[in-house]
């Protein structure tokens, strides 16, 4: 009866785990776009997002642009696209490389051997600083 009961306790934590983790996938999901949106029409260079809308479907449906429309479709498609693309993959790389650099600095049964990356990061500054001349 007891192993019954855990087990449905057990189930009943992972589909909270699993909401858990479906929730902050969508807020993710949803945060990545709205900064993928502003990120394509911030620049020097004005683009609103109806606009934006309006030449990729005509491009997609392969119809004539105009000077204006081929101006915002080559700002879009040569400059923002291929700069937040590459943004977001650095920040993917940046992520993957904190979730590392912690899972290999994290040790619980420390002992005063190895020591913490606040003492390791000024032995990487000198050498450093020597080869650009700081």
């Amino acid at each position: 009866m007891h192993s019954k009961a855990s087990a449905v306790n057990l189930q009943l934590s992972l589909n909270a785990r699993r909401q858990r983790h479906l929730r902050g996938f969508v807020f993710g999901s949803i945060l990545a776009g709205v900064i993928l949106l502003v990120g394509m029409q911030s620049g020097s260079f004005e683009q609103s997002a109806g606009i934006l809308a309006d030449v990729i479907l005509q491009k997609v449906h392969q119809q004539t642009l105009s000077q204006e429309q081929y101006l915002q479709w080559y700002v879009f498609s040569e400059l923002r696209a291929p700069r937040m693309v590459m943004a977001m993959f650095i920040g993917a790389l940046l992520a993957m490389s904190g979730c590392a650099m912690q899972g290999l600095v994290r040790n619980p049964t420390r002992n005063g051997v190895s020591p913490p990356v606040s003492r390791i990061s000024p032995l990487a500054e000198k050498p450093a600083f020597e080869t650009t001349g700081g």
